[in-house]
This record gives structure tokens, C-alpha cells and sequence, in this order.
């Protein structure tokens, strides 16, 4: 248990030592300027030629204007609808306010990744968050199996 004071102000995340992959959602304390990037699902698994959403909810600090927002891949921010490869398979869906979803298409062992959320702001601001969704795209039939418990 650990106490927080408001000179402790600021975005806080935590994870299990050695699965920092894995980290918590953010959580801001007492301050309005965070940012954060929460993320429905943190990993999904599907089957190859369907279609996946992956969606998130952020926040901002009030004193930027939202400018624009992608989904990404590679340790460079690139927005993936500028890819070849994605060409036609993506899609942005801004739900709400403050909520986003990337849906894409005809889905590929290779696009198996995983896939951060980045918010761009009118005033040169923007945020990716340090981990994202980790898509497993299969070939294999998922299969499930059903146990009955006969009591006699």
C-alpha cells in the first residue's frame, strides 16, 4: 500500500515485476494536465480473414485541442492507413468523445502486432501510451470444448 500526496501529482501505471509488458492502465492523481490511453481489450485473438476492432478511451490535458489521431505499429508513430499494406483493410471510428476504434479487415497472419493509439493536438502536443493491443491473427479453427458432469 502506498500513500500518494499532491506533490506526487501526475500519471502513475504499474506492472509485475518482469511481465512489464503487461502494465495497468494509467491512472491520473490529482492533476488535470494527464494524459492517458486506456485500451478495451489488451489482447485479442482471431482468425485469419476476419475483422478485428480495437478500440480505446483517452484523456488530455483541458488546455490542448484534440488535432488528429492514428493507430500505429513500429516504434515510429506512423499512422498504419498510410501503409500499402493496410490499404483499404483500415478504418478509424471515433465513437465518442474521447473514444477511438481502428477496425481492420481481411485480416493476415501478418498482422499479427501490437498496435498503440497516438493523439496529435493542434499546439504540437501529443502521446502514445508505453504499451498497446497485441493482436494474434491465426489460421487455425478455434475450437471449444464442452464438458457435461453427469451426477449420479
Amino acid at each position: 500500500k502506498y500513500s500518494v500526496f499532491s506533490v506526487d501529482a501526475g500519471s502513475y501505471s504499474c506492472a509485475v515485476k518482469g511481465h512489464e509488458d503487461l502494465r495497468s492502465p494509467v491512472v491520473c492523481v490529482r492533476d488535470k494536465n494527464c494524459w492517458s490511453v486506456t485500451y478495451t481489450n489488451r489482447r485479442i485473438c482471431v482468425l485469419k480473414n476476419s475483422t478485428v476492432d480495437i478500440s480505446c478511451s483517452y484523456t488530455h490535458p483541458s488546455s490542448y485541442i484534440e488535432g488528429g489521431s492514428f493507430w500505429f505499429t513500429q516504434k515510429d508513430p506512423l499512422d498504419l492507413s498510410s501503409y500499402s499494406k493496410y490499404a483499404g483493410r483500415v478504418r478509424y471510428n471515433r465513437n465518442t468523445e474521447n473514444h477511438h476504434t481502428m477496425i481492420i479487415t481481411d485480416l493476415t497472419e501478418n498482422d499479427s502486432a501490437e498496435y498503440k493509439f497516438r493523439l496529435l493536438t493542434t499546439n504540437e502536443g501529443r502521446f502514445s501510451s508505453l504499451t498497446g493491443v497485441i493482436l494474434t491473427v491465426t489460421g487455425n479453427t478455434l475450437h471449444t470444448v464442452t464438458t457435461v458432469i453427469v451426477q449420479v
